[in-house]
């Protein structure tokens, strides 16, 4: 994965979606692994997921019931 300043959209969340097939975990579980993996810090994930991660990631927290139906994700995590 290439360093955080060149890291697009895609090439994140197309590694993401890579990792949670391969592995088998959820797209959440994913998105912490690779941000850990490339260093990135939570405030700068928001801008490098795409509609279609951003999308499954919804799905997931909505059958999980972490989110309500209806509700969209908000991409500000924890510090």
């Amino acid at each position: 994965m290439p360093a955080v300043k060149e890291t697009t959209r895609n090439v994140f969340s197309l590694a993401v979606e890579k990792k949670s097939v391969e592995e088998g975990i959820d797209y959440l579980d994913a998105l912490f692994s690779v941000m850990s993996e490339c260093d990135i810090e939570p405030e700068n994930v928001a801008k490098l997921v795409n509609k279609s991660l951003k999308q499954k990631l919804e799905i997931e927290a909505q059958r999980n019931n972490l989110l309500k139906r209806g509700s969209e994700v908000s991409l500000s995590l924890p510090v």
